[in-house]
């Protein structure tokens, strides 16, 4: 049987990328973490294994602080610099939860019809403007887009034992 592509999931995707992908540039810089990002994304990039910065205050453990959104950005900045890290995350945020909703959706309905149109309104969700545009909470998006995209799989290997 011939497995085809969900045409709203790639609408969605494409939405998402067109819509969120350029306005990013004009409002995740200026948002109320994005310096904070970058603060601790240089801190991974120029020393990767000390778990403590002096530079904030008279010290701060950079491990209080969910890495993996920093540490993906340091890596990123070796490439091409801090902002340029923090904008790839960022895109490579707005494909993951849409792509998470829509999995999740899927699991949740098991028709990919319903499961593409939740992504597609996933896209224009005033929670995920708020959480990118206005906040600029990175690890949150990130957070949960892996954890819908880990709940199918869990569920399946619960059900398959």
């Amino acid at each position: 049987m011939k497995e085809t592509s969900n045409k709203y999931l790639i609408s969605a995707l494409l939405l998402g990328l067109a819509f969120h992908g350029s306005t990013i540039f004009f409002t995740l810089e200026t948002t109320y973490d994005a310096l904070i990002h970058l603060f601790f994304a240089d801190h991974y990039a120029n020393s990767w294994f000390e778990p403590w910065n002096y530079k904030w205050y008279t010290g701060f453990s950079v491990m209080s602080y969910p890495p993996l959104v920093h540490q993906s950005m340091a890596l990123l900045s070796l490439i091409g610099g801090l902002k340029f890290g923090l904008f790839t995350v960022a895109l490579i945020a707005i494909v993951l939860f849409i792509t998470g909703v829509y999995r999740f959706s899927l699991l949740m309905t098991a028709n990919k019809t319903v499961a593409g149109y939740a992504a597609i309104l996933a896209v224009f969700s005033s929670s995920f403007v708020e959480t990118l545009h206005i906040f600029g909470q990175l690890p949150s998006i990130v957070g949960i887009s892996i954890l819908m995209h880990a709940l199918p799989v869990n569920l399946f290997m619960a059900k398959n034992r």
